[in-house]
């Protein structure tokens, strides 16, 4: 067998080998039979290392935490102006978190480290936002998280970014781009995934339409070796996705099976062996997409949602499923229908199962059947998770308050009580009867949002509780003391033992350029994903070709051999993809390679064959969307009008990452359908210049959400008619990039004058060439080039007034 596809979920296990180059300058949850008990960090407090805590259960061990707190200064040690709408995560003397930015044009995306002690800043680590829907106030959903064993940070950023930081001094370790080399989808929504830390591997997941057999849209988790980035498999559990979420995955062992087990963007509940990917069990939910967290007690997992049931019309539910069970579980051991909990994640004490529901009313329900105890109103609207300690819960809600409460079986007793700002009308005026907005995907209207909400989990480290609001970080708890409690924790993975039973290749996804060589390894695993040893193959570049559900069939051709795993691209080499096999007695697994020559690059599509199957293989997010068409007795490139989910628009992307210094230019036209024509345009280096059909305009953007970066020129244009594009990327001094785009009618003289023009003071330095299309009616491409600037082209940054820009920092 292969050991990469299992026919009943569309579960992929694709493994590829070493990027080329990387562009860069454990706690868990787990069933109580299985803990490990770690003495705490010493100097300081018990770590915090992940957004739901050190066993990522929402708990923590620590006694005499506080009962109450008041922003006169009452048990109040430090307030730090500092707001976001991500859970802060602790090491030692340590407080990280992950927000916005800056304003307009200037605004980014951050790491910040904080003193627990003092609430100073230590040191902060800026990014840029580009090529994503994003809001921006909805950048940087994520948490970050820490490994135990380096003190390093790990972050997803809201455009799809994975980024790797020294704990100690905010330096980049390494950066992954996975819109460019993935097709990661960033929507409007903003929902984005924190990663977990298990072993040496780090894993996310996320919505892409890939390349080759990845093609085709599916919810994928990807595991990167934490030191340096290299993904070690990449799987693709359940169906079609629907929305993009963001359920955070858990890892827990049941009867001494290592589960790593998350909600999915199709509905339901996934559990993988997460040192392998191999798939273990899935249970469908809902009809679209899971935002919460799992949560574990023994051997049940307990998830919910508020969407409509799988099963039903009904919408809302909670559920309890024995996580021993593989395949495609059927039953649950109980479900509560009705209950509409879609957002914030719950906690498990003892016997009883807490919850907030959409509407902030705090339910308990007994564990054990799903049986309501009783419920309690905390507010109107509700985002955060429950965090439990010392006999209390600590909670916040989007109605700006936070809550300090002391739950039993019979009833929940309030200890504190505290609104941090006053709800106002957007003139300013109080408004202290205003409703908060009714959810998460709506702006709130003229009067309604309290000044200051609580949308992240709280934290809890050397007695003291950490609370991030939309404006500030808040640490509750006066006298900080070395702490030496216990922490709960999952033992590390255990080498395996016994036959082999599964086999990855590793690395993964990976781009190489001619004349370039690359080392592959086949690593075994046992029957419970558990490690054994690599192992000498027999390797095979350009296996047959084989299918996966909903996408097209891959079509390998990759040049060069393999000798003793290391694989060498010729010097020659053309633009290419395909997979290399590796066989072990009777386990085989494959890897995926991209080939990227240098620029320049020029596609006329004359070469390739008509239909979907002509669209190169090479390309990110291109097959399944597009199509090779003859128009006009010439063969070009047509986006295809789909009416599905993330399928109608697409960036998609045919260059390396770390491209920079280039121009790309093609030649482009719309239909006229149904009253609507489409939207054709280029991306150079992370800025998209888009021929908008229906608003008869040129855009200029890299983040299209951000109003202050586009550029929007009315250019009249029109059906049928082709024109020639062409857009040219600049890296200036000083961080700053100069970037401008020009239109005409094809055959036409090219004019002097650039349509649209920026310098960006924040400039992008990098990224992969690419075409954007959004077939609201079908848009057609030819003649395609990317070639790299002229030296003798350089202009000065003091021609260009907005190159006068504050130049970027912590880059």
């Amino acid at each position: 067998m292969y050991g990469v596809y299992h026919p009943s979920v569309s579960t992929i296990v694709i493994l590829l080998m070493r990027p080329h180059r990387l562009f860069a300058a454990v706690p868990f949850v787990v069933s109580t039979f299985a803990l490990t008990f770690v003495g705490a960090a010493p100097g300081w407090a018990a770590d915090w290392p992940d957004w739901r805590g050190p066993m990522r259960d929402g708990k923590s061990l620590e006694q005499n935490l506080p009962e109450k707190w008041t922003l006169a200064g009452e048990n109040l040690a430090w307030k730090a102006p500092f707001g976001g709408r991500s859970a802060p995560v602790v090491k030692g003397d340590r407080v990280y978190v992950q927000n916005a930015f800056g304003k307009g044009k200037d605004e980014m995306e951050r790491v910040l480290c904080l003193s627990a002690a003092t609430g100073k800043v230590l040191w902060e680590y800026k990014f840029n936002v580009f090529s994503t829907d994003v809001p921006t106030h909805r950048i940087a959903w994520a948490s970050p998280v820490i490994d135990e064993a380096t003190g390093n940070v790990y972050v997803q950023g809201g455009d799809g970014q994975m980024l790797a930081l020294n704990g100690t001094t905010g330096k980049l370790i390494w950066t992954r781009y996975m819109t460019e080399e993935m097709g990661a989808i960033t929507t409007h929504g903003g929902r984005t995934v924190t990663p977990i830390i298990d072993g040496n591997l780090v894993i996310v997941g996320f919505v892409s339409f890939a390349w080759g057999v990845h093609s085709g849209g599916a919810y994928r988790i990807l595991a990167f070796d934490k030191t340096n980035g290299n993904i070690e498999w990449v799987a693709q559990p359940g169906g079609r996705p629907t929305d993009t979420v963001y359920s955070s995955p858990i890892v827990g062992i049941f009867n001494g099976l290592r589960e790593f087990i998350i909600g999915g963007s199709d509905g339901g509940g996934h559990a993988l062996k997460p040192q392998d990917g191999e798939w273990i069990w899935s249970f469908p939910m809902a009809k679209r997409g899971i935002n919460t967290d799992f949560v574990v007690k023994d051997n049940l997992v307990y998830g919910s949602h508020s969407e409509e049931n799988f099963d039903s019309s009904e919408e809302g539910l909670v559920v309890a499923v024995d996580a021993t069970q593989k395949g495609n579980i059927q039953k649950p051991v109980w479900a509560d229908k009705g209950l509409q909990m879609g957002y914030s994640s719950a906690v498990v004490v003892g016997d009883i199962y807490y919850q907030v529901d959409n509407g902030a009313q705090l339910y308990a329900l007994d564990a054990n059947t799903g049986k309501q105890l009783w419920k309690e109103n905390l507010g109107t609207v509700q985002k955060a998770s429950l965090v439990y300690g010392d006999g209390k819960l600590y909670v916040g809600t989007e109605s700006g308050k936070f809550w300090i409460l002391r739950p039993s079986r019979e009833k929940c007793e309030t200890l504190s009580e505290v609104t941090l700002a006053v709800a106002r009308r957007k003139d300013g005026a109080a408004a202290p009867s205003a409703k908060p907005r009714a959810d998460a995907e709506s702006e709130d209207p003229a009067s309604g949002t309290p000044d200051e909400q609580v949308l992240a989990s709280a934290a809890i480290s050397g007695g003291r509780v950490f609370v991030v609001s939309t404006d500030a970080i808040y640490a509750i708890g006066k006298t900080p003391k070395p702490d030496t409690t216990k922490i709960v924790t999952v033992p590390p993975p255990a080498m395996g033992h016994g036959d082999p039973a599964y086999m990855i290749v590793a690395p993964t996804e990976v781009m190489v350029k001619p004349g370039e060589s690359v080392q592959l390894h086949a690593k075994l695993f046992d029957k419970d994903g558990a490690f054994l040893r690599e192992e000498k193959a027999e390797w095979l570049v350009n296996p047959p070709q084989r299918t996966l559900p909903n996408t097209p069939p891959l079509i390998s051709n990759l040049p060069g051999a393999v000798t003793d795993g290391k694989y060498t691209v010729p010097a020659d080499a053309k633009l290419s993809a395909g997979e290399i096999q590796a066989t072990v007695g009777s386990l085989k697994a494959v890897s995926r390679l991209r080939v990227i020559p240098p620029m320049p690059y020029s596609e006329n599509f004359d070469s390739l064959a008509l239909g979907q199957a002509g669209v190169p293989n090479a390309w990110v997010n291109g097959l399944g969307k597009y199509e090779i068409r003859e128009v006009d007795g010439q063969k070009v490139l047509v986006k295809l009008r789909i009416e599905l989910p993330f399928r109608e628009r697409a960036r998609t992307f045919f260059g390396m990452p770390d491209w920079h210094d280039y121009t790309m230019e093609a030649d482009v036209r719309s239909e006229y359908k149904r009253r609507q024509m489409g939207d054709a345009g280029l991306i150079c280096q992370n800025y998209t210049m888009i021929l908008v059909g229906n608003s008869q305009r040129v855009e200029l953007e890299s983040w299209s959400y951000e109003g202050q970066r586009s550029v929007k020129v009315d250019f009249p244009w029109k059906q049928d008619t082709w024109y020639h594009m062409k857009l040219e990327a600049r890296n200036l001094p000083g961080g700053k990039v100069l970037v401008h785009g020009k239109v005409w009618p094809k055959g036409d003289p090219e004019p002097a004058k650039w349509t649209v023009e920026r310098t960006d003071p924040v400039g992008e330095r990098r990224g992969a060439a690419g075409i954007y299309g959004n077939a609201l009616a079908e848009v057609y491409f030819d003649n395609l080039k990317v070639t790299p600037n002229a030296p003798q082209a350089m202009v000065h940054p003091a021609a260009h007034p907005a190159a006068k820009a504050p130049a970027k920092k912590g880059m």
